[in-house]
């Protein structure tokens, strides 16, 4: 009896070990480098062009299955930008609206760490730390 109990506990010691490791390793996963973030800002900026020439309405967010799914980006892209917001701040209905505003926000893409990435109106990318 003494010796099931002490397999149970063993198991259990190391179904936590695991699990807490495990747990470490995604949280402790790298983060999207700056020229990954651009170059998955200028995907969703192809998207969302694509969507506006075609007088699709934008919404105010866009889902990484979104872009998988219509081809701008790889499955594994994706998985590289689980967590993280991707949001389309304002209205492109009047693209006239743009040409006064150069640094307008068009696209925001918000990391899991916290940093920012944004494509603004004159066509540029910048980022802002957490």
């Amino acid at each position: 009896m003494k010796t099931s109990r002490t397999k149970i506990l063993l198991i259990g010691v190391l179904v936590v070990a695991v699990g807490g490791y495990l747990g470490v390793t995604y949280l402790r996963r790298p983060q999207p480098s700056f020229q990954e973030a651009v170059a998955f800002v200028r995907s969703v900026h192809a998207f969302v062009e694509a969507r506006t020439q075609h007088g699709l309405s934008l919404p105010p967010s866009v889902q990484l299955r979104e872009l998988v799914d219509a081809g701008y980006i790889t499955p594994n892209t994706a998985r590289r930008f689980d967590g993280s917001e991707v949001t389309i701040p304002r209205s492109r209905s009047d693209p006239q609206s743009l040409e006064g505003a150069p640094q307008q926000v068009l696209i925001c893409l918000r990391l899991p760490d916290g940093r920012e990435t944004v494509m603004t109106a004159d066509g540029s990318i910048h980022q802002s730390a957490r």
